[in-house]
């Protein structure tokens, strides 16, 4: 799916939005190609995070 960064879908305050800013440069109005299930996955199995329903939470 893809989404422009900065729309309600894909805010800065995700973790897609942040990656998305932070690592790949993106500005606000560009596509971002989400990657939210490996991305939370990892987090999980790194124990940064514990999954909560519909949401993650720091661990």
């Amino acid at each position: 799916m893809m989404y422009k960064l900065g729309e309600s879908g894909l805010t800065y305050k995700t973790i897609e939005g942040h990656i998305a800013r932070a690592v790949y440069d993106r500005k606000e109005g560009e596509s971002v190609f989400r990657r939210i299930t490996p991305i939370a996955q990892i987090l999980t199995w790194a124990g940064v995070c514990k999954p909560i329903k519909g949401k993650l939470a720091l661990a």
